[in-house]
């Protein structure tokens, strides 16, 4: 019998002035200040001299000032992909869409690989690049949502998707789909094959 699937809101993700240089990157990476390739597929370089796909960065834009949402769509509790759907962005401070979410969309129209995100201690980031230090301290490791509070009103600058069933060795394959010219999702396939 199939279980039941399921859509959950991990929180969201600023896009100041309407665009975003997106980071979706193994939280490990962010956390040790490695450098890395800044192109569309980040490479990291351990020290033993190994070169890890951590990660992907790409260029989201949306009509205005706001903030992207990022689901995580479940088989039962495992998590199967993890959304960020520039069509559903609110402004600053708005309330994502929740509830009864059919992404089914997802994953159904023209889609390009746009490289792989590792997940070594269990979780990934989404956020604006320039915010990778910020996530890292106002993280709250309890809440997938990553909000600043340094000055003024709170601001969600970043997801925190905790996915403590992953493989810690293997590479996830991360997908952009498109609605015309525009970018309109970015997937990672929690199931997809893996890397050779």
């Amino acid at each position: 019998m199939e279980q039941e699937r399921a859509v959950a809101l991990l929180g969201t993700f600023a896009a100041v002035g309407g665009a975003a240089r997106c980071g979706i990157i193994d939280w490990d990476y962010v956390l040790d200040d490695r450098e890395y390739v800044d192109d569309v597929q980040i490479v990291v370089e351990t020290p033993d001299g190994n070169r890890v796909r951590a990660g992907v960065m790409v260029d989201i834009v949306i009509p205005e000032s706001g903030e992207v949402p990022v689901y995580a769509e479940l088989d039962g509790t495992r998590p199967r992909r993890l959304v960020a759907d520039a069509t559903l962005w609110v402004p600053e401070g708005g309330t994502p869409v929740s509830g009864d979410l059919d992404l089914s969309r997802a994953g159904q129209g023209r889609g390009a690989p746009l490289g792989y995100v590792t997940a070594r201690g269990g979780s990934i980031l989404f956020a604006e690049t320039d915010f990778y230090r910020l996530c890292v301290d106002q993280i709250d490791y309890e809440v997938s949502q990553i909000t600043a509070h340094d000055e003024g009103p709170e601001w969600r600058v970043g997801v925190y998707a905790r996915l403590t069933t992953l493989d810690d060795d293997r590479e996830y394959p991360v997908y952009a789909e498109y609605e015309g010219e525009m970018l309109a999702r970015v997937i990672v396939d929690l199931e997809g094959l893996p890397s050779s």
